[in-house]
This record gives structure tokens, C-alpha cells and sequence, in this order.
């Protein structure tokens, strides 16, 4: 006893330190226990938030200061009710809360049968991870909203869903709205022929912004956990919102559901633009690509003639049918390639299935059809996009992949080329032979000959139609598809149905692809969408648009090359003329000019070596420079690779004086020793240097881009 009583100031001197280790690591970006259970996570850059000990968030500061709340904050739960879509508001989930190895853990009852658990944690990167699974314990289906609320007081401050779609957000605003047609997940093409779209609320970007001049917050999440989503702003707070379907049918996740996502701070000044600057470093590897040459892509019987100035059209990339030649290419076709160092992918479209019946056949008619025609699996030939796989075998492959609507009818798309077009699940998983195993073993099979030295042809290859053509935006109800998937199920809004968006079916394929041929040195390529660049696009190392790019309007082109961030990104369709290509120049998209074209030689010449220059520097989110009624783009990071590509806003109807303000200090650039010139239209620019800042004085026409260099004098 005498002997605990002589240690004790030196325990006490222990315990002292020790806490006063924990407090200090806290500090840091760590953990930070407090008075009545509750647990306070800060990042290392200040983002703090409590987590009071019945799961409530009862506090949100940064760099020490508190930010005003306007009610209860931390996980809310929807049940939408079968059969009319019906919503059950169970409120703010509340339960447990703990800390295991410096995470705070949540378990808590949800509902009715639903159980919550989540893990929050600090990343040292400067973000908050955010791990939910909601459980049902009654076996039933259930269609579950998850909403992740951070209960900030938003009013006043601005809420940017893209850099051009914001709002300032008033008491009662909710925003985007539900009706908002840019936060709605639809087709990019003409609906199917036999139903009306269902509307899926859905961001379009993985990240957001909420900011009010001193202070920005924003949520992201990273498209290796797709899932129905919606970042919004309400009455409650900043929204991060989950539409996961649970059930036990679902063999990888039986009756659970799971989501991921992160909080971080993102700088005021530049809003949704610093979010995606930090996504980019949180999340590198959705943006990485050996894709190293940026230009335009054409078809590759547009560039094997005879054309004697094919070389000044800027063509890098190229695709081609060579089923009918051993994978290989024409010997016409190899001296060209070698010419312009082009990349060739052998092209095919997996996304869905074209069956060459009447048009007038009903649904019920060509299932039976079908059926009959796997009844002989190696006879019949099928249509020619399937490279000679048997009609039989792909019969039954087509009968085990294809979705099935509400009423539990196969989904066919559209009628094209003499066939019913039926969409279909890629999941390479399902019941064999599956319209996956066709993609593998006969449209793509040429990849088991990329080992022999003395192959001679591509080693990549592109994945066609990667857009609403195919039907991506439909819904699958087919139950026994629920069984393979590898991401939580969704549910039809009008009903309460489960069901499935094609497009993560999609994902699955893709993924799986993608994995294959870049083991194997190889790389992607897709005619893709908004909505498949969003979701998959981490799968592609370069984008193509089908579609001119007099197509870039409203935010579409800010949006794509968001998606992108440093991966090439090229328009399919040929300009007519230089006014398509100046406004793809604002974001270093290739326009697709056709070396067939030769009026358009002049325009290439001109301008594919700026957008492969600016390219190469590498398009950056936050641009550091501004000018009033100015779109403005910076590509590099620092004097002698840096370029700034500017045009005017709107449709402006004659030429203007511009001036543009750099922030040569965030940009590490001094004013005194560097020279500006203007690339596109040798125009003159004036320029100086005051303190920190740079200004550039201009006159700029309204269908101009005009693309400024940084040099070192």
C-alpha cells in the first residue's frame, strides 16, 4: 500500500502526458473524445465533427469555429411502400455510439425490422469516410432511402451541383430539386418504343459543393461503389441520399445494403472546382490512364486511302472491324498506322442484343422464338455483330441476360437494322451462356492472341454504344438476375418495386473487361454518355462522343471534361466548318476532324496542335485566373506548361475587350519573368504584373477561343 502511495505522482504524471498525447494527436486529425459519450473526428485541415453518444451530429466546426446548425443531423431512413411508392419517414436513426480503433461506430435501429450500422472515420488526406450498411431482419424486400444529413445552416449560402448549375439557397430551398432536370438521371437519346422513362433522381457528378464566401464543404463519392445517389441541400442540411433495395435475394449482400462517401472541406473561392481538384487526389486511381496521346479518332477506313496530307489532320486514335480478319490487320492498314503512330482499337457493341425478327412480332412471340432456337445451341447463324457465334448458342445467352420490365416482359429498346434490339444484364455471373460469355468469347476473343509476337493487330479494344441507345437507363426487375450483383439493388420510385439500373449492370462487365485487357498491357475505349462516363468511366482510358461537337452546350462540356479530368476525350461526328473545333478547344476535347475532309485541313493545321499541346499540360479544375463574362480553362501547373484557354460566355454578338486577373502567387508564378502569347489566333495581348497578380488584356471575337501560354522571359 505504501508502495502505490509513493508511485502515485508518477502514475498521475503518466496519465497526464498520455492524454495530453491524445489531445495533441486529436488536433492532428484524429479522434477527440468529449463530455457525455459523445465522439469528435477533426480532418487535418480542420473539418471537425461530433457525434453525440445516441448518434446524433450535435456539432460541426471549422478550424475551431462553429458553424451554425438548424436541427438534428447524422443518418435518416425512408421506407417507399409497395404497391403506390408510398413513403414511411422513420426518422433520424438513433442507437450506440462507440469508438473502435479510433472509428466512431454506429449501430442503430432504423425502422421496422431495419437495423444501421456505420463506421466514420479520418482519412489522412483530409477527408471523412463514411461506411453505412442498413439491414433488414424479416427476410421481405424492402426499398430504402439512406440519407446521410450534416445539419449546416445553408441558408444564404450557394449550393453548386456542376460549375454552372447553383443556387443561392433560401430558407425553405431544396436543392436540386426533385423536378430539376439536371439532377435527373435520364436517357441521352430518344426514349425506348414501348415505355415512358423512369425518372431516377441522380447527380451527375461524383462530388458537389455548398460555400458562403468563408467556408466550403462538400460531399463525394467514388464510382468503385456505384449507386443510385443525390447530393442536395435541404432545410435539414448538406444530403448525401442513397436509394438501395434490400433483399435476401441478393446472394453477396443477403438482406443489406451497403454505401460509401466522403466529407471534406473544399475552398469557398472556387467551389464545386476545388471539390473536384481534391477528388482528383483522394480517388487517383479513377482517373488513371496509359492513354498518352491526345487527337482526334476516326474509323479507320477514313485514314488507310491514299490521302497525302492525312498527317495534319491530328488523328491519334482509330477503330476498325477485324472479325473478318483474323483479329488482324489488312496489309493495306499496317503502313498507316506505323505513318501516324495511331492506336487502334478493335471495336464491338456488348450492351445489348440484336435479334433479326419482324418488327411486328410481339415480345410473348419472339421469347418463343428464342426458346425454339435454343433448343439447337449449335446450329443457325447469328447476325453479324456476334462474329459468327451460333444463332442457338445466342439464343440462350440473349434468354438468360435479357431484362425484364415491370410486368415481366422482355425489355426490347428499339427496332434497328432489321432487329428488335433487346437490353440486356452484362454481368458475367449469370446462368451460362450469358450475353457476357458472347462479348468474351467471340467479339472480343482476339485478346488470346496478343501474347504471339507475330500477331499483327490491335491490342485494345473499344466498347460501342456505352450510352441510353442501348437502354442504360432502363430498370431490371428480373428477380433471379438479383442473385449475382455487386452492388445493392435500387427500387422503382412509383412503386416500391426492387429492381436494378442496367447501367450498373453495365458496370460489372466493365470492370471486368477492362480488368483483362489492361492486365494484358492493353487499353479501353468507349462511345460513351454523361451517365456511363459517371459510373464506369474509371473503366475507359480514352472517351468518345458520338455526336458533333457543335453538341457542347449549357455546362455539357464542363461536365465531360469533369468526368474525364486528364483522359483524352474526343468528338466522333466531322465538323463542317472551324466553329465546332474553337469551342471543343475550351476543354482540350478533340473535335473529330475528318482527314477525308480536306477544306478542313486549314482548321487542323491550325488548331490540333494547340489542343494536343494544352492537352499534354494536363486540364486543371480550379483555374486561378477569372474575367467578367469569361469561360475560362487552365491547363498546367506552372510557367512554361501552362496555358489558359478562354472564350465568351453566352452568344454574344460581336467582339469585346476582356481582361483576365491570374493569381500568379497560388500558381507560384512571378509577374516580372514571364511573357504571355496567344496560340489560336496570334492575337495581341497585353500584359502585367502587380504584386501577386497577373492581368491580360485582350479583344476577343464571339466565336473565338483564344489560348494564352505562360512562358519564363
Amino acid at each position: 500500500m505504501k508502495r502505490i502511495v509513493r508511485l502515485m505522482p508518477v502514475l498521475i504524471v503518466l496519465v497526464c502526458v498520455l492524454v495530453w498525447t491524445d489531445l495533441c494527436r486529436a488536433g492532428e486529425g484524429d479522434r477527440l473524445p468529449l463530455a457525455g459519450g459523445a465522439w469528435s473526428l477533426k480532418t487535418s485541415d480542420g473539418l471537425e465533427v461530433t457525434f453525440a453518444k445516441d448518434a446524433d451530429i450535435s456539432r460541426v466546426a471549422v478550424d475551431g469555429e462553429e458553424l451554425r446548425l438548424c436541427g438534428p443531423g447524422g443518418f435518416f431512413v425512408t421506407e417507399v411502400m409497395p404497391p403506390d411508392g408510398r413513403r414511411k419517414p422513420y426518422g433520424f436513426v438513433r442507437g450506440r455510439v462507440d469508438l473502435v480503433k479510433e472509428c466512431v461506430n454506429i449501430k442503430a435501429t432504423a425502422g421496422e425490422g431495419l437495423e444501421l450500422s456505420a463506421v466514420v472515420s479520418v482519412s489522412g488526406d483530409g477527408r471523412l469516410c463514411v461506411d453505412g450498411v442498413v439491414r433488414d431482419s424479416t427476410g421481405k424486400d424492402r426499398a430504402v432511402i439512406v440519407e446521410f444529413v450534416l445539419p449546416v445552416d445553408c441558408t444564404g449560402w450557394t449550393y453548386e451541383n456542376t460549375p454552372l448549375q447553383r443556387q443561392v439557397i433560401g430558407k425553405q430551398t431544396r436543392y436540386p430539386s426533385l423536378q430539376h432536370p439536371d439532377s435527373v438521371l435520364v436517357s441521352d437519346t430518344s426514349p425506348p418504343d414501348e415505355r415512358d422513362l423512369v425518372r431516377l433522381d441522380m447527380g451527375r457528378l461524383p462530388f458537389n459543393a455548398v460555400h458562403n464566401g468563408e467556408v466550403g464543404l462538400s460531399f463525394g463519392i467514388p464510382m468503385s461503389y456505384p449507386r443510385v445517389f443525390l447530393m442536395s441541400v435541404d432545410p435539414r442540411g448538406l444530403v448525401m441520399r442513397f436509394n438501395v433495395g434490400v433483399s435476401a435475394a441478393t446472394e453477396k449482400m443477403p438482406s443489406q445494403a451497403s454505401c460509401h462517401f466522403c466529407v471534406f472541406r473544399s475552398d469557398p473561392a472556387w467551389g464545386i472546382r476545388s471539390a473536384a481538384e481534391r477528388f482528383y487526389k483522394f480517388y487517383p486511381e479513377m482517373y488513371a490512364s496509359k492513354a498518352n496521346a491526345y487527337g482526334n479518332f476516326r474509323d479507320m477506313n477514313s485514314i488507310t486511302t491514299e490521302l497525302p496530307n492525312k498527317k495534319d489532320f491530328g488523328i491519334r486514335y482509330g477503330e476498325g472491324d477485324f472479325q473478318w480478319t483474323d483479329g488482324q490487320f489488312r496489309p493495306s492498314v499496317v503502313p498507316v498506322v506505323e505513318e501516324l503512330g495511331v492506336t487502334v482499337f478493335h471495336w464491338r457493341e456488348p450492351w445489348s442484343w440484336f435479334d433479326r425478327v419482324p418488327k411486328e412480332m410481339t415480345v410473348q412471340q419472339e421469347k418463343a422464338n428464342l426458346q425454339e432456337e435454343a433448343k439447337h445451341p449449335t446450329e443457325g447463324k447469328s447476325h453479324g455483330q456476334y462474329c459468327g457465334a451460333p444463332q442457338g448458342l445466342c439464343a440462350q445467352a440473349a434468354l438468360n441476360s435479357v431484362l425484364e420490365d415491370e410486368n415481366g416482359e422482355m425489355s426490347r429498346v428499339r427496332y434497328e437494322y432489321g432487329c428488335w434490339m433487346l437490353a440486356v444484364n452484362l454481368d458475367p455471373e449469370l446462368a451460362h451462356p450469358n450475353r457476357a460469355d458472347i462479348a468474351l468469347d467471340w467479339q472480343y476473343r482476339w485478346m488470346q492472341r496478343w501474347d504471339d509476337p507475330n500477331y499483327k493487330g490491335p491490342r485494345n479494344y473499344a466498347w460501342d454504344s456505352a450510352t441510353g441507345w442501348t437502354g442504360q437507363h432502363l430498370l431490371n426487375y428480373r428477380r433471379e438476375h438479383f442473385r449475382t450483383v455487386d452492388n445493392p439493388l435500387t427500387f422503382d420510385g412509383r412503386t416500391g418495386r426492387l429492381c436494378q439500373l442496367k447501367a450498373l449492370h453495365d458496370w460489372e462487365f466493365a470492370r471486368h473487361h477492362a480488368e483483362m485487357v489492361r492486365g494484358k498491357g492493353g487499353l479501353t475505349c468507349a462511345n460513351t454518355s454523361p451517365m456511363a462516363t459517371l459510373l464506369y468511366g474509371q473503366y475507359m482510358d480514352v472517351l468518345v462522343r458520338e455526336e458533333p461537337a457543335s453538341n457542347i452546350h449549357d455546362d455539357a462540356g464542363i461536365v465531360l471534361r469533369m468526368l474525364a479530368y486528364h483522359k483524352p476525350v474526343a468528338y466522333y461526328q466531322p465538323p463542317e466548318d472551324a466553329r465546332p473545333v474553337r469551342l471543343a478547344m475550351l476543354y482540350g476535347f478533340a473535335p473529330g476532324i475528318d482527314a477525308t475532309k480536306e477544306q478542313m485541313r486549314p482548321t487542323a493545321r491550325q488548331y490540333m496542335p494547340i489542343i494536343e499541346t494544352i492537352d499534354r499540360a494536363g486540364w486543371e479544375p480550379v483555374t486561378r485566373a477569372r474575367g467578367e463574362a469569361l469561360a475560362i480553362e487552365r491547363f498546367g501547373r506552372k510557367a512554361g506548361d501552362l496555358y489558359f484557354a478562354v472564350r465568351l460566355e453566352g452568344k454574344p454578338a460581336k467582339a469585346k475587350k476582356a481582361k483576365v486577373q491570374v493569381d500568379a502567387k497560388a500558381l507560384g508564378i512571378n509577374p516580372a519573368v514571364v511573357s504571355i502569347a496567344e496560340m489560336a489566333e496570334n492575337r495581341e495581348v497585353q500584359y502585367k504584373g502587380r504584386g501577386d497578380s497577373l492581368s491580360l488584356q485582350f479583344r476577343i471575337g464571339p466565336d473565338e477561343t483564344l489560348v494564352f501560354a505562360v512562358q519564363p522571359k
